[in-house]
């Protein structure tokens, strides 16, 4: 009679840990899915913020005079390079790269709930 008792509170027990871990990979799921949606939403306008950003500061030119007179850049190399540094939207490359960085972290984060969820619930399953 104890014996049998000790299985169904073990089961008992079991059953409690393994509904405590789904709701747990669910949460951490849904917060996954949460995060990369607003990464994603702040991506989109840093990408476009970088865009507009090159289009602005004329380094388009600056790399097209490049391949157009290569001649006269290599003549005044040391000016080029200085005005190439100065034209680049450093501050727009670095926040479009952090979001680009945040995006990236919160969609493995995602994912690898995704993939632990599957997994904890086919080991249930069967």
């Amino acid at each position: 009679m104890e014996a049998s008792s000790l299985t169904v509170l073990q089961s008992k027990i079991l059953a409690e840990i393994a509904e405590l871990e789904i709701r747990k990979n669910k949460r951490r799921l849904i917060w996954g899915g949460v995060f990369s949606v607003a990464s994603l939403t702040a991506f989109l306008p840093m990408a476009y913020f970088t865009i507009v950003e090159f289009s602005q500061s004329g380094l388009g030119s600056y790399l097209s005079l490049l391949v157009s007179d290569s001649s006269v850049v290599m003549a005044n190399f040391g000016d080029y390079v200085l005005s190439v540094v100065e034209a680049t939207p450093f501050m727009a490359i670095t926040v479009t790269l952090l979001s680009v960085y945040l995006l990236l972290i919160s969609v493995r984060y995602f994912l690898s709930n995704l993939k632990s969820e599957s997994e904890f619930s086919f080991r249930l399953k069967f």
